[in-house]
C-alpha cells in the first residue's frame, strides 16, 4: 500500500506508517454524535470518533472541516 499513496504525500516514508486495529469503534454514550476536535494535550492531533457509514457520505465536508482546525492556530 505504500506504494500506492507515496504519490499523494511525497514527504511520507515507510516509518511514518503502523498497522492498526480494526474492528472496535469509539462511539459517544449517545451513538448519535460524532466528535471532531483537538486534542487538549497534543495540539496537533484531532480525534475524529463515531463517524459510522454516514460519514464516508460527509467525508469530504469531514476533510473539510479538519482541513480548517489544521490551520487555525486558535483551537
Amino acid at each position: 500500500y505504500y506504494g500506492r499513496v507515496r504519490p499523494f504525500f511525497p514527504g511520507l516514508e515507510l516509518g511514518d506508517l503502523s498497522e492498526h486495529q480494526i474492528g472496535i469503534m469509539a462511539v459517544e454514550e449517545k451513538g448519535d454524535t460524532w466528535i471532531i476536535e483537538r486534542d487538549k494535550g497534543y495540539h496537533n492531533c484531532i480525534h475524529l470518533v463515531g463517524i459510522s457509514s454516514p460519514g464516508l457520505t460527509a467525508s469530504l465536508s469531514i476533510a473539510e472541516k479538519v482541513k480548517r482546525m489544521m490551520k487555525d492556530d486558535r483551537l
